[in-house]
């Protein structure tokens, strides 16, 4: 199987063809621009207009890791085909829980989808690095001085997809033992994240939902947000 100029190996054309086989809407893959930061920040869509999936993927990348971007935005399709649940803000207006439900939920379909990724043994050391150089350029934006609480949260959230995804958990766990040296309102945070995905995992639906909600009440979002679960909305 060849897309976009690149011939797919055996076992990633098995793999592409059994999620895709069990979609709701056929795929149409394009060609992602790196340079475009809409491309970059969203290669998945659902058009429910046109019944169909958009995905991007950049077909310069090196042909392992051009298969991996491809299954793992094909895995994204899956989730919403399956209707996986989503956060929401409540308010239009809130920004702080805008930012947080779309953490919540985004942390919860990562570990979703590299536990996939592991059991297809596609899993990258790349996405570690980059999720790894996100949290060092947040802990250096400033937000700990105006607004301790939400980098409380950010911070917490952001380790505990780290725990969760990386393939050298040993790393994360040093990063974890100097927030509990240094930071104890920022470990705190981490402790009851990791605690709620232990407890729920996210094997299916129904734990990602429970995760999702007590995760948004762990983060102080009650009564802020609302969560999509099985064709209802409700509120947290």
């Amino acid at each position: 199987m060849e897309i976009l100029g690149k011939v797919l190996s055996e076992k990633t054309e098995a793999i592409y063809k059994d999620i895709t086989e069990g979609l709701i809407y056929p795929i149409k893959i394009v060609k992602l621009d790196p340079e475009n930061e809409e491309d970059c920040s969203r290669p998945v869509a659902m058009d429910t207009g046109k019944k169909e999936f958009i995905v991007k993927v950049d077909n310069t990348l090196e042909d392992s890791l051009f298969e991996n971007a491809l299954i793992r935005d094909i895995i994204y399709c899956q989730q919403m085909s399956n209707n996986a649940p989503v956060l929401s803000a409540k308010s239009k207006n809130d920004i702080d829980g805008f930012q947080v439900a779309m953490m919540i939920s985004s942390i919860i379909m990562d570990i979703d989808v590299e536990n996939k990724l592991r059991s297809y043994d596609m899993h990258i050391d790349d996405i570690d690095t980059m999720r790894l150089s996100d949290l060092y350029a947040f802990l250096k934006s400033g937000m700990a001085d105006y607004n301790r609480e939400l980098y409380n949260v950010f911070t917490g959230l952001q380790i505990t997809l780290l725990y969760f995804t990386t393939s050298k958990r040993s790393n994360i766990e040093e990063i974890i033992e100097t927030f509990y040296l240094s930071d104890k309102n920022a470990m705190d945070a981490i402790d009851k994240y990791v605690d709620i995905i232990d407890r729920y995992g996210v094997d299916d639906n129904r734990s990602m939902m429970r995760c999702m909600r007590k995760l948004a009440i762990a983060c102080g979002m009650k009564g802020r947000l609302l969560l999509e679960y099985e064709g209802k909305v409700t509120e947290v």
